[in-house]
């Protein structure tokens, strides 16, 4: 499962540190092919800084993105429950049976004068 909007899992820790070894191993070795020579101690800390960066800018990513992969956008609103959970109405419920009513047809018909009949109180 992936993380959902505003959050972070240790799955995306682990794999931002992944990303951040990765990036220091491609950097070092760049740097070697370019100069010939093992990397000194400030090119060391170059390349300590690019993997750091590389890392953190995909912890950032990730705390952006919905479990969809669409970055800056809230987690979709389920329309029907997940299999097993129970069935709590809050106001994100609402909203969706809101937006559903909104997508029912208007009662334009030849039965649209007349009242509807009145409900029966539960008891």
């Amino acid at each position: 499962m992936k993380s959902k909007y505003l959050s972070i899992t240790i799955k995306d820790v682990l794999k931002g540190a992944i990303v951040a070894v990765l990036t220091s191993i491609a950097t070092a070795v760049i740097t070697i092919l370019q100069t010939g020579e093992i990397p000194g101690i400030e090119q060391l800390h170059t390349i300590l800084i690019a993997g750091v960066g590389a890392g953190v800018a995909y912890l950032l990513k990730n705390f952006f993105t919905n479990s969809n992969d669409q970055i800056l956008t809230r987690e979709p609103i389920p329309l029907i429950p997940p299999q097993g959970s129970k069935a709590i109405f809050g106001p994100t419920h609402l909203q969706t049976v809101a937006a559903l009513a909104d997508m029912l047809p208007t009662t334009d018909g030849p039965h649209s004068d007349q009242p509807l009949p009145p409900q029966q109180e539960a008891k």
